[in-house]
């Protein structure tokens, strides 16, 4: 064999090594997405209403039952429970509106 095929398959063989050597990746997108939803929607009903209660004291279950109906207040089903969006009670005008209606 030439000194020039050698080379050649000396860096070939070199490739195929670190190319079975890397590590795997992991990364799942449904894993990454269950997380992040969990993250996001992570406040309980009764956190929820206890938010709520600071802007609007009188508020019922019913209220809250028609503005998850509704979807006014984002929720969705985590590991079998209701949980809503961490961020939903910054948003106070709409709830303040339709408590006064």
């Amino acid at each position: 064999m030439e000194t020039r095929q050698i080379l050649y398959l000396a860096v070939a063989l070199s490739c195929i090594i670190s190319c079975k050597e890397q590590p795997k990746n992991d990364y799942s997108w449904e894993k990454d997405l269950s997380e992040r939803l969990a993250a996001d929607f992570c406040k309980s009903r009764d956190e929820i209403k206890k938010e709520i209660s600071k802007y609007i004291p009188s508020v019922t279950d019913a209220q809250i039952d028609a503005w998850t109906e509704s979807g006014s207040l984002e929720s969705m089903e985590i590991d079998g429970r209701r949980m809503t969006f961490q961020g939903q009670p910054r948003t106070f005008s709409w709830w303040i509106q339709s408590a006064r209606s």
